[in-house]
């Protein structure tokens, strides 16, 4: 027994002086690599000062890190480099994998933040900077790309779309690239395309077209597939449905979006008017070439409640329309480019963001109870909770790659969007033409790809756009009548007559006396005893003469400002602003050569006015209800009410 104890510990000596002599030649190996400063002793990092007479060794840490990948993460503007980092202390215990901003690296504030107290850098001149560059000069990482967006991008030629399922190009779904989507957009998820049979679009075509009333659901369609093209013409326009509780705006916006993923539908939408301004504006950036639906739009609570509400989504409108956001400074005062929207911004709500230039914009759906077919509307929900609308959607943009890869796409489609804006240059607001044939564009190309992939007849497909397109000018039709409502100058011209109505001014004759019927011009007849008599009420205004209003610009706005705000639609125009309004509304019946204004003599003062049409302020001016008259003493002691 004593005698295989004693072999026993002659073994565990000669394996003792095994491993020495091994760490030793190991270590004397690395000594005479003079191409290396740093070494790897006993588990810790040394550095290696080479010297005449010999060869120092100073230890830097008490364990050792390695950086086993480099992460590239892209959000389709920017790209932020990420590295993975393992660790192993002396003693051979393993320290937690970590990932870390890569310019946090070199500060080593990491080591105890992720840590703990363990793993120390040696206290010494410069020993963190030798550190760090030890762990780099041992390391030998992978390269890792992840994609925080969806939507086209462009890898040695070839085009590909992003969602949370991989990569969509010519040779299928590529599940190799990695994404990280994150929060609502892993909802994004894209199955794999088929195109050996695919399935004709048609009954999903025909249930859209009979979704709403004269066709219009196929303009919902149709923005469906135009955002998927964004990458290629950028999208500039957004859709709003407008309706009550009830017009089931949020199921129609879940069947939109089941186009992009199964898992949407009306209790789970891209987001709500509830986030914040910056969230709402970074997720419509990441969510590129896809719909964006943002849900709720509801204008209640205090005055400031509902300022914020229209200012949250005048600005992310204004940047999808304007194609540029707002700009932002990083610590170091470097310029970050805006988070601007890259796909299709679809919103609902009771209301209408307010602004004639905003909603101009945008393509308004109106909703009124009873005109959805509900029977269809199930339809569509069931179609899309089982996969068929997004497998449509993942065919078509398969083909689109193709298209794309083979330079088969982008001349065709920008000859055939110059034809169609001439198509409707005389319709609404100047934006209108452009944004009709921008959103026609996704049904067009949809047709196309019925057409050359499912044998879809060319007929039908002719039929199904004309009738898309008829409810599409019908719509923008009715928006242009509704824009003038809200145009400046109307909205201008709506508070004035309130504010006399609610005598907050008043006009004059000219001489300064009341005009005819002056109770219809802020004037209010006070009775005193023998010497009763007509009262001007509020401001000067301005004058009333031969049918024409002569306004006190300054005057009307420091009126009518303040009772906008009251009333919850601020005006916020300037002088020249509203003068121009008016002018090109048609309001102003004179003005100078290469002016907005006239100078006219009133009370004795020669004086600058806005020279406004009685006529379509105030349609008694027209009967000749309110002439104005210059009253004598002996008249305004006879005037009665």
């Amino acid at each position: 027994m004593a005698e295989n104890n004693n072999i026993l510990e002659q073994l565990q000596q000669w394996v003792i002086e095994a491993n020495i002599a091994a760490e030793k030649a190991s270590r004397q190996t690395i000594l005479e690599d003079k191409s290396s400063s740093y070494a790897v002793f006993d588990g810790c990092y040394y550095l290696v000062k080479q010297t005449a007479k010999s060869d120092q060794q100073i230890r830097l840490c008490n364990f050792i890190a390695e950086i086993v990948s480099e992460v590239t993460k892209h959000d389709g503007e920017n790209t932020e480099k990420y590295f993975c980092i393992r660790g192993r202390m002396n003693d051979g215990r393993e320290l937690a994998e970590l990932i870390i901003p890569a310019h946090q690296f070199e500060q080593c504030d990491w080591v105890v933040e992720m840590w703990g107290s363990l793993p120390q850098i040696t206290v010494g001149p410069r020993h963190k900077d030798h550190f760090i560059a030890a762990v780099k000069e041992k390391s030998n990482p992978s390269q890792q790309v992840i994609r925080q967006h969806t939507g086209w991008v462009v890898e040695n030629g070839k085009h590909g779309f992003i969602s949370n399922t991989g990569k969509i190009c010519v040779s299928g779904l590529d599940e190799t690239t990695e994404t990280d989507l994150q929060g609502i957009l892993s909802n994004y998820a894209l199955p794999k395309p088929v195109m050996d049979n695919p399935d004709s679009p048609l009954e999903v075509i025909r249930d859209f077209g009979g979704l709403l009333p004269d066709y219009s659901g196929l303009v919902l369609l149709s923005a469906v597939f135009r955002s998927t093209l964004s990458h290629f013409f950028r999208n500039t326009l957004s859709v709003y449905l407008q309706g009550t509780t009830g017009t089931y705006k949020s199921a129609i916006s879940g069947v939109l979006l089941s186009f992009f993923g199964k898992e949407f539908n009306g209790f789970l939408l891209s987001d709500n008017w509830t986030s914040t301004a910056n969230a709402l504006e970074k997720k419509a950036f990441l969510c590129k070439d896809c719909v964006f639906i943002v849900d709720d739009f509801v204008p209640r609570g205090t005055a400031n409640d509902v300022n914020r509400l229209h200012a949250k989504a005048e600005r992310l409108f204004r940047a999808q329309g304007n194609a540029a956001g707002r700009d932002r400074l990083t610590s170091n005062t470097d310029i970050r480019g805006a988070f601007v929207p890259k796909g299709l911004i679809i919103s609902s709500g009771e209301d209408t963001p307010a602004g004639h230039s905003l909603q101009a914009r945008m393509i308004l759906v109106h909703l009124s109870k009873g005109e959805v077919d509900t029977n269809v509307l199930t339809r569509l929900q069931t179609k899309g909770a089982q996969g068929d609308l997004v497998q449509h959607l993942s065919n078509f943009i398969y083909w689109i790659a193709m298209m794309a890869d083979t330079d088969h796409l982008k001349q065709p489609i920008k000859l055939w969007l110059e034809n169609q804006r001439q198509k409707y240059v005389n319709i609404g607001h100047a934006r209108a033409p452009d944004n009709i044939a921008s959103l026609l564009l996704g049904l067009h190309m949809f047709l196309l790809y019925a057409k050359t992939q499912t044998n879809l007849d060319e007929k039908v497909a002719n039929t199904i756009f004309q009738c898309c397109e008829t409810a599409m000018l019908n719509l923008a039709q009715k928006q242009a009548q509704s824009e003038n409502e809200v145009s400046d100058s109307e909205r201008f011209i709506s508070f004035l007559r309130t504010a006399i109505s609610m005598e907050k001014g008043h006009f004059r004759a000219r001489s300064g006396s009341a005009p005819t019927s002056p109770g219809n011009f802020g004037w209010r007849y006070v009775e005193r005893g023998e010497h009763s008599d007509w009262m001007p009420q509020g401001s000067c205004l301005g004058y009333v003469h031969d049918g024409e209003i002569l306004l006190y610009l300054k005057s009307c706005l420091a009126v009518i400002k303040p009772l906008s705000t009251q009333i919850g639609s601020h005006l916020g125009i300037s002088e020249n602003g509203i003068a121009k309004a008016l002018k090109e509304a048609g309001y102003i019946k004179r003005h100078e050569k290469g002016r907005n204004t006239v100078k006219m003599t009133c009370e004795g003062k020669r004086e600058t006015f806005l020279c406004i049409d009685g006529d379509k302020v105030f349609d008694f001016i027209g009967n000749q209800l309110m002439l104005e008259i210059d009253l004598t003493e002996e008249q305004s002691e006879n005037d009665q009410p």
